[in-house]
């Protein structure tokens, strides 16, 4: 097993000036890898997945495939167990999957790499302190469903933006960005929830379609 290298703002060194609450593990392992050149070297299971995002649900796991700009193929399956998951484990499909995601999975060049995924809870605030704050997962670490990106970027535009407004007083600006912070990745966080459970159990497919028609 190739651990995942611990390098994002989930294992933030910043929190603890602010909070002692740490992520918890979600009970839910991603093992990822990837396909290079899909286009070239994989054209059939490139054309499978499409120009976007590609999933295949079962029982007890979720298959994941997404196309990135560098012509690479992420692939992923998502599935509750130990932290320390062994990767075969959740790539071993049960029978009654498809053999194209078979290939799918024999396909990849890389191993597969393990990423527990931890949370922080919904709603987490501070005590404000001078001159200390968070922004992105090290504030509000949720779900991966990609809103966590997208809250990260709108987390450094408007700090930025309060920083701007108060450029002599940086308490000024933590005061006007951390109260809108904390209620608008509270709101998505509970969302982010909402559609995690919506993607696990054996009819996740079909609460996925209701979702989506």
């Amino acid at each position: 097993m190739r651990p995942a290298r611990r390098r994002d703002g989930a294992n933030s060194r910043v929190r603890p000036l602010l909070t002692d609450v740490e992520p918890a593990y979600s009970g839910k392992v991603v093992v990822q890898s990837l396909i290079r050149d899909a286009d070239r070297t994989q054209p059939e299971l490139a054309e499978m997945v499409g120009r976007g995002n590609y999933w295949a649900f079962g029982p007890d796991r979720m298959l994941g495939a997404q196309r990135n700009g560098n012509g690479v193929v992420q692939v992923s399956v998502s599935i509750y167990g130990p932290s320390d998951m062994d990767p075969a484990v959740a790539t071993g499909l049960p029978d009654e999957w498809a053999p194209q995601f078979r290939r799918l999975l024999a396909a990849c060049d890389e191993p597969f790499v393990v990423r527990p995924a931890y949370l922080l809870p919904v709603g987490l605030t501070w005590p404000r302190r001078s001159g200390v704050t968070l922004l992105g997962d090290a504030a509000h670490l949720m779900p991966s469903h990609g809103e966590g990106a997208n809250q990260a970027m709108r987390d450094a535009a408007e700090l930025a933006q309060a920083i701007a407004a108060h450029p002599d007083d940086l308490d000024a600006a933590l005061a006007q960005y951390e109260p809108a912070m904390f209620k608008r990745t509270a709101e998505v966080a509970e969302r982010s929830a909402e559609v995690a459970k919506m993607m696990t159990g054996p009819d996740a497919a079909q609460k996925v379609l209701a979702f989506f028609s």
